[in-house]
């Protein structure tokens, strides 16, 4: 009873920290802030460190105008304008309509407001703020009748406030192309679009192993773009369109990404059903209910054409099953399957499936310092942190391989945003964490709706 007890203490105080960590945020912005993640200090020798990117509110560029919230620890949230739609807005800078313009060439104009330390003007006659075009930097100093100067940037100590978006902009020349028959290597050229002022590393990533690619491609200082090569090779295994991502990383900068399709087109008589998912040691039915039933005359007959060997229960059905292998250390996890159903004396048509087995050793995203099958007070709290920001996204460098905010999807959502998968995750979404988080542990379950389970 007493265990009850503290577990439904412990939920309402979660419930109230829910709500309550959205009361601390300012005004929600139009989107995710396109300062930096790092490059996003400014500072005053009277009100200290200002910082354009904090974990709430987070200030953004536009083309014409700048909009959202900076943080400073000595006055409160600065604000750098009324206008919080986005899109193209030129502030009147009246009474009503108010805030930091840009010309187009990076130079700020008007006024941000701090209800502390009141007025702060981005183009005072001894001083202007701008934004260079090319790298997204901010240089200059903005003037405050109370707290003074506010410098932008500095070498020593160094900090700057600078975009995002700018530097780790790409292009990738094709971004699409398909396979011929038999092997074909095509060069791609990947173009940095911004400052050439600095290494650029692009790292390489094939969502299949018979499309190859470089682990790395490197963009020297000084130039804006370098060849690489992508083979994609005669696997007869199966067709589809397989996707490349580039992710360009540069200090002080998020990551930026593109894509590169490559279609394989082998053999266009082969059709294609969508894949099949199964953990290690279940027992796999393949799944022929997208194929046309066979007549009382036709042949049929399966055999494995790719990965970890299994043995079929019976070649000559339209459902055979197997048990799915146990990976091991380097075990294929993708298991190819070839169907042809023949008319005696008539011509025969092909059928492929693709089954991915998944090892066992699977956790809940949440669940992430340790994987141990159980989620802490500390795990919950990052969950509900990702549900108060009203988004997230893909972010190696995350502390769960996520970050805050709207940003790169190209990497498995998060486990707790299941209905649906959206890139958000919803109050009953998070509801169901706590409930793992209640329980004594969680179990791997396909019959969950989020594919777990709790324990009892």
């Amino acid at each position: 009873m007493k265990s009850i007890i503290t577990r439904t203490i412990k939920f309402v105080l979660l419930c109230q920290l829910v709500f309550g960590l959205s009361a601390l945020q300012p005004p929600a912005t139009a989107s995710e802030s396109n300062i930096s993640n790092t490059s996003k200090y400014a500072w005053s020798e009277n009100a200290g460190w200002m910082n354009f990117h904090p974990l709430y509110g987070g200030v953004n560029v536009y083309d014409d105008h700048l909009e959202g919230y900076a943080w400073a620890e000595n006055i409160g949230w600065i604000k750098l304008g009324s206008h919080t739609e986005g899109g193209t807005h030129v502030y009147d800078n009246t009474t009503m309509d108010w805030g930091v313009n840009s010309d187009g060439s990076g130079n700020l104009s008007g006024y941000a407001w701090s209800e502390m330390a009141g007025w702060i003007r981005f183009d005072h006659r001894d001083g202007q703020v701008t934004i260079d075009p090319d790298t997204g930097s901010f240089d200059g100093y903005a003037w405050s009748e109370n707290v003074g100067w506010i410098h932008f940037k500095n070498s020593d100590p160094a900090y700057n406030v600078a975009r995002k978006d700018i530097l780790l902009s790409l292009i990738a020349d094709p971004d699409e192309f398909s396979e011929a028959a038999g092997s074909e290597a095509s060069t791609v050229t990947v173009t940095r679009i911004g400052s050439t002022d600095t290494d650029l590393a692009v790292t390489l990533d094939s969502d299949n192993a018979k499309v190859s690619v470089p682990d790395i491609v490197v963009i020297p200082a000084g130039r804006a773009s370098a060849d690489f090569t992508i083979d994609a090779a005669d696997d007869d295994i199966f067709e589809g369109t397989h996707i490349v991502t580039l992710t360009a990383s540069a200090s002080g900068f998020a990551d930026g990404t593109v894509t590169v399709s490559v279609t394989d087109d082998d053999d266009q008589g082969t059709v294609v059903i969508p894949m099949q998912y199964a953990f290690e040691g279940s027992t796999v039915t393949l799944d022929g209910s997208e194929f046309p039933v066979p007549g009382p005359d036709d042949v049929i007959i399966w055999r494995q054409t790719d990965g970890t060997e299994v043995t079929l229960s019976d070649s000559a059905v339209i459902n055979p099953t197997f048990t799915a292998p146990d990976l091991g250390s380097d075990g294929d996890p993708t298991l190819i399957f070839e169907l042809t159903i023949k008319d005696i004396g008539g011509p025969e048509d092909k059928y492929r499936v693709a089954v991915i087995i998944e090892r066992t050793e699977k956790y809940h995203s949440a669940d992430y310092n340790p994987h141990d099958y159980r989620i802490s007070l500390s795990e919950l709290l990052r969950v509900i942190q990702l549900y108060t920001r009203n988004g997230y996204h893909c972010d190696p460098r995350g502390e769960d391989g996520y970050g805050v905010g709207y940003g790169d999807q190209s990497c498995q959502p998060h486990d707790s945003d299941y209905n649906p998968q959206d890139w958000k995750i919803t109050l009953s979404e998070l509801l169901r964490t706590v409930q793992l988080y209640n329980s004594s542990g969680y179990r791997l379950d396909s019959n969950g709706e989020d594919g777990f389970a709790p324990e009892e």
